[in-house]
C-alpha cells in the first residue's frame, strides 16, 4: 500500500461523514458521535444537504463545499448515489472513500454487482481509493479512531496487535472480546467487498507498520493467491501472522459469497499455503484470540517444557491428570522436576495431600500465608532447568470465597512480582463458573501484570504450541 494512502487510512487529518444527521439511531449520526466522543485528533466534516449544525459541528451540503481536501470520507446514504459521491470526492481532492452503504455485490443481485463495478471503475478513473462497500472501516487507537458506527464507541487501548478482516462485524467482536482479555491494538481494519482496497493492501501495510508486532487476519478469499502467499511469507519472517480462514465448509463458503461476494477457495489449498509461508492457521474465533493473546504476552517462548501447578490451595488431583494430557496432546512436554526441586518443595509444603513431581499439586491445606507460599513455589519451580514456562490453574471463585480482598490483592501482587522478576512465562488457566462475578476484573488485573488468562488448558496449550511452532520456524 502506498504510504500516503496508508497515512490517510489510519492517520487522517480530516474525516467527512456523508449522510451525517442529528437523528439518533442512524449510522451517519453514530459515526459523527463516535469520532467526537473518541477524541479523534483531526477535523470532522458532517455532510448533509440541509447544512446547519450536527452535534455542534458545521455541516456542509456536499463534499465540494468543504474548504479543504479530505483524507477520508465515510458514506452512509443510498447506494444509487455512490457514483455521485465518487465524483464529489474527485472534485474535493479526497484520498479515500469508505462505503458503509450496502446492497452491492454481496447482495448477489445483478444491479448491485453492476453498480459496484461502475463505482470502482469511476474511482480508478478519477484517482480515488475505495474501501468496501458494505464496510464499517478502520480503527487506530493511536489516533483516537474508534471502529464503526454503533450505539457505543468500539475503542481499545493502544498496543502491538493489528487485526484485518473481510468482516466488519468480526472486527467489532475482536475488539470487544479481546480488550476484556488484555489484547491491545495498533491497527484494525475491515475491507469487506474489496472493490478496490483489499486484503493484500492491508497485509502489506500492517506487515511493515513499526507499531505492529503481532498480526491477526480473517480471510474469506483473495483476489490474488500468489501475491497473498508472497506477502504471508514475507511478513511471517519478522512478525507472527495468525490466519483464520472463513468458508472452510460448503455451507461456510456459500455464506461467504453472500457476505462479501468472496470466492472462498479450497480449505486444503489455504492450509498448504499458510503452512509453507510459516504463518499460523487457526480454526475458530476462540483459537484466533487465544493465539494472538499468547504472542502479545509470551512472544519469546521458545521451549516446550511446561511446569503445571494444578492444585493451588484447591483440590488438584484430577486437574493434574487432565492438564498433563492436554499439554502433551498439543506437542508440549511435562517433564519431571529435578530432585533438588522436589526436595525444596517437600520442605515448603510437606507431602500430605500434595503431588510434587510435575504436575504440582500443593493442595488446599497450606501452612502460613497463602501468597508467601505461592511466591516461593513459583520461584522454586522457575529455577528448575527442566522447565521453560509455568502454567497455573487458579480456581478464582474458590479464591474469592476463601480469601478476603486484602489476601486476594496480595495473591495477585505475588503473581505480578513473579512476572517482573522472572524470565520464564506464567500462564493462568481459570475456568469460568456461574458464581464468578469478579472474573473480568481478575483477568484484567492479570493482563496488566503481563499474564494471559485462558478458560481451559486445551485453549492455553494450543496457543502456546502456536508460539513454539512460529519460533521454531524462525530458527
Amino acid at each position: 500500500m502506498d504510504k500516503d494512502i496508508g497515512r490517510a487510512l489510519f492517520y487522517p487529518k480530516s474525516i467527512a461523514v456523508v449522510g451525517a444527521t442529528n437523528k439518533p439511531g442512524r449510522p451517519g449520526s453514530w459515526y459523527v458521535q463516535n469520532l467526537i466522543s473518541g477524541g479523534f485528533k483531526g477535523r470532522i466534516y458532517p455532510i448533509n444537504p440541509k447544512g446547519g449544525e450536527i452535534f455542534g459541528l458545521k455541516a456542509y451540503p456536499n463534499l465540494k463545499s468543504v474548504p479543504e481536501a479530505i483524507d477520508y470520507v465515510i458514506v452512509s446514504i443510498a447506494k444509487e448515489l455512490s457514483i455521485d459521491v465518487i465524483n464529489d470526492c474527485a472534485a474535493n481532492g479526497a484520498k479515500i472513500v469508505q462505503f458503509f452503504t450496502a446492497g452491492f455485490r454481496e447482495a448477489g443481485e445483478e444491479d448491485g454487482i453492476l453498480l459496484e463495478e461502475q463505482m470502482a471503475a469511476r474511482a480508478r478513473q478519477v484517482g480515488v481509493r475505495v474501501l468496501g462497500p458494505n464496510c464499517a472501516g478502520v480503527a487506530c487507537p493511536d489516533h483516537n479512531r474508534a471502529f464503526g458506527p454503533g450505539p457505543f464507541t468500539l475503542s481499545s487501548e493502544n498496543g502491538p496487535v493489528a487485526f484485518i478482516s473481510h468482516s466488519s462485524g468480526l472486527v467489532g467482536n475482536v475488539i470487544e472480546t479481546g480488550s476484556t482479555r488484555g489484547i491491545k491494538f495498533s491497527k484494525l481494519g475491515a475491507f469487506n467487498n474489496c472493490c478496490d482496497l483489499n486484503e493484500l493492501d492491508f497485509l502489506d501495510y500492517v506487515g511493515t507498520d513499526p507499531k505492529t508486532s503481532v498480526i491477526g487476519a480473517y480471510f474469506e478469499g483473495t483476489t490474488n493467491g500468489r501475491r497473498l502467499f508472497e506477502l504471508m511469507r514475507k511478513v511471517s519472517k519478522t512478525k507472527p501472522l495468525v490466519i483464520w480462514k472463513g468458508g472452510q465448509t460448503e455451507a461456510g463458503a456459500k455464506a461467504a459469497a453472500s457476505h462479501t461476494g468472496s470466492i472462498s477457495g479450497a480449505v486444503n489449498t489455504w492450509e498448504v499455503a499458510v503452512k509453507q509461508s510459516k504463518a499460523l492457521m487457526v480454526r475458530n474465533f476462540e483459537e484466533l484470540l487465544d493465539t494472538i493473546l499468547a504472542f502479545q504476552y509470551v512472544p519469546a517462548f521458545k521451549g516446550e517444557r511446561i511446569a503445571i501447578l494444578a492444585g493451588v490451595f484447591t483440590p488438584g488431583g484430577g486437574a493434574s491428570v487432565t492438564f498433563a494430557d492436554e499439554c502433551t496432546s498439543q506437542g508440549l512436554k511435562v517433564p519431571l522436576f529435578q530432585q533438588a526441586t522436589r526436595d525444596k518443595l517437600k520442605e515448603m509444603v510437606g507431602t500430605a495431600g500434595t503431588i510434587l513431581k510435575n504436575p504440582l499439586d500443593i493442595g488446599a491445606m497450606v501452612k502460613g500465608n497463602s501468597w508467601e507460599v505461592l511466591a516461593e513455589t513459583l520461584d522454586v519451580v522457575s529455577k528448575d532447568p527442566n522447565i521453560d514456562a509455568i502454567m497455573i490453574s487458579l480456581w478464582l471463585s474458590w479464591f474469592h470465597a476463601s480469601f478476603d480482598d486484602e489476601v486476594m490483592g496480595k495473591i495477585f501482587d505475588c503473581l505480578a512480582d513473579y512476572r517482573k522478576s522472572h524470565s520464564k512465562p506464567l500462564i493462568v488457566v481459570s475456568r469460568p463458573v456461574v458464581t464468578e462475578d469478579k472474573r473480568g476484573t481478575d483477568i484484567r488485573t492479570l493482563a496488566e501484570a503481563g499474564i494471559p488468562t485462558y478458560d481451559s488448558v486445551t485453549r492455553a496449550s494450543r496457543a502456546l504450541a502456536h508460539v513454539v511452532e512460529y519460533n521454531r520456524n524462525k530458527r
